[in-house]
Order: structure tokens, then sequence, then C-alpha cells
């Protein structure tokens, strides 16, 4: 079985996973993860566990899915997207709300492009003090 070697930008912890495996990000309590200008210092810990990021395109419809094994004092999901031709990905949904489930949860979100061609989304985590992680990407022609 290969190895993926995943590196998280400022991320607590450098992952080495089967592919096709789950992505588990967890944050220590002295995390370094991003976090906006002017949160206070990174004090719980967090961790999500993600199964799958996905995006289906009909038109200029996207449906984005994603599946988590495990979830625990995560704030929600942010949602960035970058249509074809654009040089940086966008923020297009802030803060969907976590479940936190022990369990894992399923998500589902829709979004409307402007203009027809390729489109790449990256998913991102949000612990409970509001600090991020990049957790995937997912890509629809």
């Amino acid at each position: 079985m290969g190895y993926m070697w995943l590196v998280l930008r400022k991320a607590p912890t450098l992952l080495a996973m089967p592919a096709l495996a789950a992505l588990v990000v967890a944050w220590p309590a002295s995390s370094h993860t991003s976090r906006a200008p002017g949160d206070r210092q990174a004090s719980a810990s967090g961790t999500v566990v993600l199964r799958s990021f996905t995006a289906s395109k009909a038109g200029r419809s996207v449906t984005l899915r994603w599946k988590t094994a495990k979830e625990s004092d995560l704030l929600g999901y942010n949602i960035y997207r970058r249509q074809s031709r654009e040089l940086r990905m966008r923020l297009i949904e802030q803060l969907i709300p976590a479940q936190n489930s022990a369990d894992g949860a399923s998500y589902t979100y829709g979004d409307q492009l402007t203009k027809a061609g390729p489109v790449r989304y990256r998913l991102q985590a949000v612990r409970g003090d509001g600090a991020r992680a990049w957790l995937a990407y997912a890509s629809a022609r």
C-alpha cells in the first residue's frame, strides 16, 4: 500500500496515511494553527477525522459532500472556491456548523457558479477557539 504525505501549513502535525484512508487532524493544546488577526492563543484541543470530500457538477450547480468519522470541539467548516482563470481561492461560505459527533457526520453544500469551466474547492475546519486547519480539496469540471 502506498503512502501519501500531507503537510498542513502551520498545522499541528505532519501526517502519513494510506491512500484513500481517513484524514485525521488533531490540534494540541499549544497549537500554532492559522488564526484570524486578534485571535487569542489556542487553548483547547480539537479533532476531525475526514472520510471524504467530493464535488459533483451539473451545469453551473455544484454539490459538495463531505463525511467525517469523528468530530470534537469544532465550530464548523469554511468553504473556499477557485473558478477557472481566478488566481486565488475565495471564501464562499463561512462557518457551516459542525455536528461534533463522536460517530461522525455527513454534510452537503450547494454552490451556484457565475461562469462555466472547471472549479476547485477547499475545505477548512474551524476549532472552538477559532483556530483553523485545511482539510481537503475537491474539483469538478
